[in-house]
């Protein structure tokens, strides 16, 4: 209960001190993973799936950007096409530079898919091949570029031990470098 001259504050009493060491005991373990929380109560926030929000936020985000949708789309037709033709997909297999489609459900899998076609313009895979790929080099490394924090962040998260501090860090860490 609130004194009678102080508000709540989101289901707390205002006079409510979060001192640590009040509430929880450093000669135990893990802070989190001791404390009795319930879900859904206004004692500590909830924190839900960092991962499957990261998933959600990247893949809507490519889907609102027309210029990497397109790119996208451009690439998984050639790599579906190469992967059709026996002949063509050996020449590929045979200079380890295999190409990858997405996944509908994971983001990431359109990164590798850029990895994949990165790869085999390193080595020479499309010139042997005598198929061109239909977005050149520059393009494909910028959307790398632009997308590799992000799929960093996301192997991060899906750590098993990876916890809120890690969310917290990560994404302290790539709207920081974000702008560069």
């Amino acid at each position: 209960m609130t004194a009678p001259n102080q508000p709540e504050i989101n289901g707390l009493d205002s006079d409510t001190d979060f001192n640590e060491a009040e509430i929880y005991d450093f000669s135990k373990g893990a802070i989190l993973k001791e404390l009795n929380i319930s879900i859904g109560s206004s004692r500590l926030p909830r924190f839900q799936c960092a991962c499957h929000k990261l998933n959600i936020a990247v893949r809507t985000s490519i889907s609102n950007h027309k210029e990497i949708s397109d790119i996208l789309e451009k690439i998984c037709r050639a790599n579906r096409a190469i992967r059709k033709s026996i002949q063509i997909s050996q020449v590929f297999r045979n200079l380890k530079s295999k190409l990858r489609l997405p996944n509908a459900t994971r983001w990431s899998s359109a990164f590798l898919m850029l990895e994949s076609v990165k790869r085999a313009y390193d080595r020479g895979a499309f010139s042997s091949s005598g198929h061109e790929c239909p977005v050149s080099l520059d393009v494909v490394e910028l959307y790398l570029q632009i997308l590799k924090p992000a799929y960093l962040l996301t192997n991060n998260w899906q750590r098993d031990k990876a916890g809120i501090t890690d969310v917290y860090i990560g994404l302290t860490k790539y709207l920081f470098e974000l702008p560069r």
